[in-house]
């Protein structure tokens, strides 16, 4: 998973309408990023993530992710479906709904570092 995508993109801006932005995203010059390109859809009332199209270096498509139903309790907000079309399988979607999250639930910040997280490997 990307931590940011500005340390692994450069992003221009691709296009803009009333209610999202479209971003082209490259990834920077031996960055190990997971996607040559990134074609990212934007909702500018919460600048929350809607569409990823992920390319490979010469533009060709290799998934689709959708994010949609977001619910939000504050500032933490979470997409209640996401889809991943993989087009190199056509007819390939994977499909994650969550029904049910809760934040702040008591579990210590320390259990989610990076050192924490693989050792549970």
């Amino acid at each position: 998973a990307v931590e940011t995508y500005a340390d692994k993109y450069t992003a221009k801006l691709k296009s803009e309408t009333k209610d999202e932005f479209v971003l082209h995203l490259v990834a920077k010059d031996g960055a190990d990023a997971p996607y040559p390109q990134i074609t990212m859809t934007v909702e500018k009332k919460r600048f929350l993530p809607k569409k990823f199209v992920y390319s490979d270096k010469k533009g060709s498509l290799l998934k689709t992710e959708r994010r949609g139903a977001y619910r939000c309790d504050g500032n933490i907000c979470i997409p209640s479906k996401v889809q991943m079309e993989d087009h190199r399988r056509p007819g390939h979607v994977t499909q994650l709904l969550n029904k049910k999250w809760k934040t702040n639930s008591g579990l210590s910040d320390s259990l989610f570092t990076k050192r924490t997280l693989l050792k549970g490997r």
